[in-house]
């Protein structure tokens, strides 16, 4: 990737609850609102409890799940959604930025397909409130790494 090319970045703004995806073109920057991105991960999944098999004695019917383990679980189906999702935005003629907490970020990395895209991360936990330092957060990394102007 040449850096002295126009090229379109994208943030990925990660969390446990959200993805936003913003775009960076000719020094603009919009967030995405298309139905598709900002995603929620909804976690509506009730967490069962184990019960007695009978009432002659103490044996359990069934176990209760790791809640912890069952979080993890959907959260990364979230991942693989938001990974599938950014067919629709990304090419080989763009870069990627993550912006989010250094678990949420390695947890993307670990399932994404886009991982030869990604330029930069951004540690912090970012949502639509604060995108205006978010974006300033990208530019300075950009400038820096890339010694770009924008």
């Amino acid at each position: 990737m040449k850096t002295d090319q126009k090229i379109d970045y994208y943030i990925l703004s990660l969390s446990q609850k959200t993805a936003s995806l913003l775009k960076i073109h000719d020094a603009l920057t919009e967030e995405i609102k298309d139905g598709v991105f900002p995603m929620s991960n909804v976690d509506d999944f009730e967490y069962s409890k184990s019960s007695r098999g009978n009432s002659f004695g103490f044996s359990l019917k069934n176990f209760e799940k790791d809640k912890s383990f069952v979080k993890k679980e959907r959260f990364n189906h979230f991942l693989r959604q938001i990974n599938e999702n950014l067919k629709g935005y990304l090419n080989d003629e763009c870069a990627l930025m993550l912006a989010g907490t250094g678990t949420d970020r390695a947890d993307f990395r670990r399932i994404s397909d886009y991982n030869n895209l990604i330029s930069g991360e951004i540690s912090g936990s970012y949502n639509s409130k604060n995108f205006n330092q978010l974006k300033q957060n990208v530019i300075n990394t950009l400038k820096r790494t890339l010694q770009i102007k924008l």
